[in-house]
């Protein structure tokens, strides 16, 4: 199905006031108004990038430049039905000059769109010969592949398909994966496009030391201490992407950017370089409200991370209602470098419901690993 897309009409132009510092229409200008009869899907791409239909408004418009426009416009027009596809478009420019102002009309006519008949994705280097870590991440590239066989060739989608597969690989342990190689050899005759690609993985990396940046009030130890990769270890972007997440959520922190240096010739002790903004150590929160339950009833909450400068976080929090009344205090030490964490603390917890009343007191201590699947 076509649609017919009229872009607006240039608004009316009045001689700026004397001294008002804006220029001036040209009395000679030539005014125009761009239309495109062309499927509704290559609209927006035709009045982004034809000249023709982008220029309408320019108030210095010349018969000349107009001209110039018109002859251009078949050619822009149809470079842009290649990029989606369409290779034996047809695009040509009518003007009506009857019309005040003139309307320009470009029509195009894409016929069938190319599809794709083959696609050959081959990955060299090491990756090739490395069970199962080179082969999981080449079986990967290949299953995630975007533009499969039958699907409308589109440029956008080609280039897509590309940095996907190449993604692919760069999350494994051949951070430096790149393309080596690619073809998209279409025919238009047979509207079909035979796809083939070549990417050279590199070497597998290794992850090395870590490079932190943005420090100020902790030691380097509290950032690598929330890793599980130690230095030696394959690197992989799951595992720098759990470090980083572990990061964020621990309350030190109130941005993280983690990445791997990819140059090949470090890669078998690869930098790992870490930017941080260290969040405010201190929280403060206190509420008063009423309800014809509990009537009066407040809360204050209290938290620092950094507590006595040593990277323990506590924790006071005290509840208080006419039924219920409750504090609670919670100290949580920075990992260790096995990737343990201890805490304790304290509550004490009072209710009065229907005269009944209950005392409780609780002390607690726990161990546990910044490793979700190790806990104690």
């Amino acid at each position: 199905a076509c649609a017919a897309a009229d872009a607006a009409a240039p608004p009316a132009q009045t001689a700026p006031p004397a001294g008002s510092g804006e220029p001036a229409r040209r009395p000679d200008a030539v005014r125009y108004r761009a239309s495109i009869d062309a499927p509704a899907s290559l609209v927006p791409a035709l009045r982004a990038n034809v000249d023709l239909v982008r220029w309408q408004d320019f108030d210095d418009m010349t018969e000349a430049l107009l001209e110039r426009l018109v002859r251009e416009a078949p050619a822009q027009a149809r470079a842009v039905a290649d990029a989606e596809g369409y290779f034996s478009a047809v695009a040509e420019v009518a003007v009506d000059r009857s019309a005040d102002p003139a309307v320009v009309t470009l029509k195009v006519t894409p016929g069938e769109a190319t599809r794709v008949r083959s696609v050959r994705l081959a990955v060299t280097g090491p990756a090739a010969d490395d069970s199962p870590a080179g082969t999981d991440a080449i079986a990967s590239a290949r299953e995630g592949w975007r533009l499969a066989e039958g699907e409308v060739f589109r440029n956008q989608d080609w280039e897509a398909a590309k940095a996907r597969a190449v993604d692919t690989l760069r999350a494994s342990p051949y951070a430096s994966a790149a393309i080596a190689r690619s073809l998209a050899d279409v025919d238009p005759g047979a509207r079909a496009a035979d796809l083939d690609v070549e990417i050279e993985s590199g070497p597998p990396f290794s992850i090395g030391g870590l490079d932190v940046r943005g420090l100020e009030r902790y030691p380097v130890s509290l950032v690598r201490n929330f890793a599980t990769a130690r230095r030696g270890d394959r690197y992989t972007r799951e595992a720098l992407d759990t470090f980083v997440r572990r990061l964020d959520a621990s309350g030190y922190f109130a941005s993280v950017h983690a990445e791997i240096d990819d140059d090949p010739a470090h890669a078998g002790d690869a930098t790992v370089r870490v930017n941080v903004i260290e969040a405010p150590t201190r929280r403060v929160e206190a509420g008063v409200g009423f309800s014809t339950d509990t009537r009066w009833r407040g809360n204050f909450l209290w938290r620092d991370v950094d507590f006595a400068r040593r990277a323990i976080q506590f924790t006071f929090d005290a509840r208080v209602d006419t039924k219920e009344q409750g504090v609670q205090a919670r100290f949580v030490e920075p990992p260790d470098a096995r990737g343990w964490r201890d805490s304790w603390g304290a509550e004490l917890y009072r209710t009065d419901i229907e005269n009944l009343v209950t005392r409780t007191a609780l002390a607690a201590w726990r161990r546990q690993s910044i490793e979700e699947r190790r806990q104690l």
